[in-house]
């Protein structure tokens, strides 16, 4: 049977669930394919506590976590407000379950308004940055300016830098949050018994790597070839 605390959170997960199925949803900076993706993956979680299976909040946590899915789904569509709202309602609603519907488990609440607020910054910043570093390099190829072409090009860079460092440090502090809460077994349980969650986290933040630190090298190397 479900209890009030799994029932206020099932409504937090139900309502979630409406933003994501809207079909203006932008799902280009997700993992996802499509809304049906991440419907079916909330759908899921959703089945699960609803069948009694609390004892696992991996899932759920990666899912309301900065630069998971939702919230890049949320920002990228015009609902990061929501989010926040949603986020909040979410994190309440599972530090209300009692330590016997956890299963022994602690829930990491990953919901930092400094973390976010850097986030958020980031990943609004790129869009701008890029159409200013694409307007220097178009301006620099017809006036024929090498120089304009350097700079209009680290510009351009800097944009993937940006959003790579704000989404890493959200990953970094997230992780860091769930090793001082659960410790480095449970972590490590919890990425076995869903590999599937392990890897995307993995090849995330190995993205955002290559953007955060591979960028910055470029751009490094662009300002020595001026000096």
């Amino acid at each position: 049977m479900v209890s009030r605390t799994q029932q206020n959170l099932l409504q937090v997960l139900r309502d979630t669930r409406e933003f994501l199925a809207r079909p203006s949803n932008d799902f280009a900076w997700t993992s996802w394919g499509s809304s049906e993706d991440e419907v079916r993956q909330m759908d899921d979680l959703i089945r699960r506590i609803e069948a009694g299976g609390m004892s696992d909040y991996c899932d759920i946590t990666v899912l309301c976590a900065p630069t998971g899915g939702i919230q890049e789904v949320a920002e990228s569509s015009g609902w990061g407000q929501e989010f926040l709202s949603l986020a909040k309602r979410f994190d309440a609603a599972v530090e209300a379950i009692s330590s016997s519907e956890k299963a022994g488990k602690d829930t990491s609440v990953l919901t930092n308004p400094r973390v976010i607020g850097i986030y958020r910054f980031g990943t609004r910043s790129v869009l701008p940055i890029l159409f200013s570093g694409g307007i220097t390099l178009t301006v620099a190829s017809i006036t024929g300016s090498k120089r304009g072409v350097h700079v209009g090009s680290t510009i351009f860079i800097m944009a993937f830098v940006i959003w790579g460092f704000s989404s890493l440090q959200a990953i970094v502090w997230a992780l860091v949050q769930t090793l001082r809460e659960t410790g480095i077994k449970s972590l490590l349980r919890d990425c076995a018994s869903n590999p599937a969650v392990a890897v995307v986290l993995v090849m995330e933040s190995l993205m955002h790597c290559i953007f955060g630190f591979g960028g910055l090298w470029t751009v490094l190397k662009i300002i020595a070839l001026n000096k």
